[in-house]
């Protein structure tokens, strides 16, 4: 089954009347920007060879040609230590300063004789006071011997202007990215394989409140004083789209339990999926299922039925021979949904059913059978085994004999041996964790009293109960699970519950609506707890299991958090020394209504979901089966989008002990899942109108 991908279609990612924006403002710009560089088009005073009027030419003054010698009426010798103070200029030396300029003589000791110096009037320069100066770097200079230095001071004043004129642009740039609502196309890269989710990310304008819940929840309750509450001396900081990590910080004032998140080989790699990798058959990963978990079979044989048992293949054995053989139990259901057999429905080319057949509601029937399949043949199963035992997809060992060639009956079966459980910390954090799931969000669609459920559960969760007792029992809470189906696709909900009539399928665009709602929920949840979001059956992820995490850039407000948590589904977590499974509950449900019933089985086979990919959409691996349980057994399994909320502890093997959640969904319940760390008790917590 591949998944469908479209085509970007207005790349860059801006829009038209954006783009003109910040054209008209590039413009102005460059053009001051090159206007140095370029002398047709600078102004006359501003180019490097220009006319300038000639200082022969003046009217207003005229050099007079004079000799530099000493004044003839001094005659005496000077030595040429000897100070000689400076004396008023002669009538030879009247005409030499020009434009009015003082003139005086100072005795020059080398030469031995007297210059003349002149003090220039103000707005003339130079040795004789001949060259007029202008402060004025916008006046035309004269071009006396060379360059001028107005041109510096231009080019100077122009790239100061330069620089003013870009911050300007860049300040109203950002003043019309925040004060208007603008269209940005984002390709979303989830998967090493380039799992896209293209769609159109609308970002709000954050002056406003497009919100279907209420903006910026933040309540302070006087009573909320001692450690883990809200801090009364700092004051609520409202979040818009430009918010940083720094300033959400200080909405936060929940203590934090230490985790590890265990789920790295559920991501997938490069090496998991080139760019054909849905080319490939489902046999490598039931092989690789197989050559993981054949030793563990063959040592719980060992162990429970006969420890000088060795494995046999079925193509070895004679009639009658009893031997241990290792494979994969498929069930035959004939009220198995089908797609050839619903295509052939259609054309009538089968006959119709019995009038006496079994309704679709009865799972298990008397022509209903199962099959085994070890390395090298296919039996059908007889004798001490039911249906009902064991689930498709399950690597078990049987003990007992071949009889009427086809068939295989089993005197005695075993599961694989079971990982070991970490012990239970005795002294567990006294903190409660909150579980969620099936809020099956549509934007503006959403129901009325899920709409108002949700508004109450912000308000509660962020310490606004009406109580003091029902504030502190919400402060207590660490972590927030949303445990997948966050938007709603009822169309994809039933394709995947009965199969689709069609051989393939195309992924429906995520209702861009519905994925605004639940980015908006979660900026709203993260400004006073920390939220871990898993994927599930209608979510902006890869549909097949294991699902991989959200893309943070579907949520343009939330999505920046550092209090959001983006997990694979299933997950595994160990929080405060104690191992968590959760998952959106398609494993969990595909097996059994009851969330007990099948969480046990799935434990059992030591597969996390051993239906998948038969009955249950997951990933063609080529060389490995990462759901395969090899790091450790659970102490606490989570499952979402259950039909009704149960909760039990179940015993296996060598005193391993598991704690199985089910958590309902919340468009239907309008309820959460709470579990105390410390008593290790469930319970739930409605939020809704009787």
């Amino acid at each position: 089954m591949i998944p469908s991908s479209s085509v970007l279609a207005d790349l860059p990612g801006f829009s038209t009347h954006r783009s003109s924006s910040l054209l008209s403002l590039s413009i102005p710009l460059l053009i001051l920007l090159f206007l140095p560089l370029s002398d047709g088009c600078s102004p006359s005073w501003f180019r490097e060879e220009r006319s300038v009027p000639s200082i022969e030419n003046s009217k207003d003054f005229k050099v007079e040609e004079l000799p530099l010698t000493s004044s003839e009426e001094d005659d005496e010798e000077i030595e040429d230590t000897e100070y000689v103070p400076e004396q008023d200029c002669g009538p030879k030396e009247s005409g030499f300063c020009a434009h009015g300029a003082g003139c005086k003589l100072h005795w020059a000791p080398l030469a031995k004789k007297w210059d003349p110096v002149c003090t220039c009037s103000v707005g003339y320069i130079g040795h004789r006071c001949d060259e007029p100066y202008d402060r004025n770097v916008f006046a035309a200079p004269l071009e006396v011997g060379g360059r001028s230095h107005t041109s510096l001071a231009a080019m100077s004043f122009f790239a100061a202007l330069s620089l003013v004129t870009l911050g300007a642009a860049l300040f109203c740039y950002k003043k019309l990215m925040r004060a208007e609502e603008w269209e940005m196309t984002e390709t979303c890269t989830n998967t090493p394989f380039s799992n896209r989710m293209n769609s159109t990310l609308h970002r709000r304008n954050a002056f406003t409140n497009t919100s279907m819940f209420s903006p910026n929840t933040t309540c302070f309750n006087p009573a909320l004083t001692k450690k883990g509450g809200l801090n009364l001396d700092e004051s609520p900081i409202e979040i818009g789209l430009d918010a940083t990590i720094t300033s959400m910080v200080t909405e936060h004032h929940r203590d934090t339990i230490p985790s590890k998140n265990n789920s790295h080989r559920f991501l997938l790699t490069p090496a998991d999926a080139p760019i054909d990798c849905f080319t490939r058959q489902y046999y490598p990963v039931y092989r690789a299922r197989f050559e993981a978990l054949r030793d563990r079979v063959e040592e719980n044989a060992k162990k429970f039925i006969d420890p000088s048992l060795s494995v046999r293949r079925l193509e070895d054995l004679a009639d009658e021979e009893m031997a241990l053989v290792i494979g994969t139990i498929e069930k035959r259901i004939d009220s198995r949904p089908s797609v050839l057999k619903e295509i052939a429905e259609e054309e009538q080319k089968i006959q119709e059913a019995d009038d006496n057949a079994p309704a679709a509601s009865i799972l298990f029937v008397k022509k209903d059978y199962m099959e085994f399949e070890d390395e090298t043949q296919i039996v059908k199963l007889c004798g001490n085994i039911e249906l009902t035992d064991v689930t498709t997809g399950s690597v078990v060992g049987l003990y007992g004999k071949v009889v009427n060639e086809n068939y295989f009956e089993v005197q005695q079966w075993v599961w694989p041996s079971q990982v070991k459980q970490n012990e239970l910390p005795d002294e567990r954090p006294p903190y409660t964790m909150a579980f969620i799931s099936g809020l099956n969000l549509s934007g503006k669609a959403t129901a009325t009293k899920t709409r108002a459920a949700l508004e109450l559960l912000i308000r509660w969760i962020s310490g606004c109960g009406t109580e003091e007792k029902e504030t502190e029992k919400a402060l207590r809470i660490v972590r927030l699970f949303i445990c997948g189906s966050s938007i709603s696709a009822p169309d994809l909900v039933a394709e995947m519950k009965e199969m689709a009539t069609s051989i393939t399928r195309e992924d429906p665009f995520v209702d861009q609506d519905a994925l605004n709602t639940v980015d908006e929920l979660i900026s709203q949840l993260v400004k006073s707890i920390e939220v871990d979001l898993l994927p599930g059956l209608g979510d902006p992820s890869l549909s097949m299991l294991p699902q991989q995490p959200f893309p943070r850039c579907a949520f343009m407000k939330g999505g920046s958090s550092k209090y959001l948590r983006m997990h694979t589904n299933p997950s595994d977590i160990n929080i405060g020394g104690i191992d968590f499974l959760v998952s959106s509950g398609q494993n969990v449900s595909d097996i059994s209504s009851s969330p007990v019933e099948a969480v046990t089985l799935i434990l059992k086979t030591q597969h996390y979901a051993p239906t998948c990919p038969d009955t249950v959409d997951g990933f063609p691996f080529e060389d490995r089966d990462p759901l395969v349980m090899d790091r450790c057994f659970p102490h606490i399994v989570v499952a979402g989008n259950q039909s009704r909320a149960e909760s039990k502890r179940v015993e296996f093997e060598d005193g391993r002990s598991c704690l199985v959640v089910g958590v309902p969904s919340f468009s239907e319940t309008h309820s959460i899942t709470l579990l105390d760390l410390d008593t290790l008790e469930v319970s739930q917590k409605h939020f809704g109108f009787e």
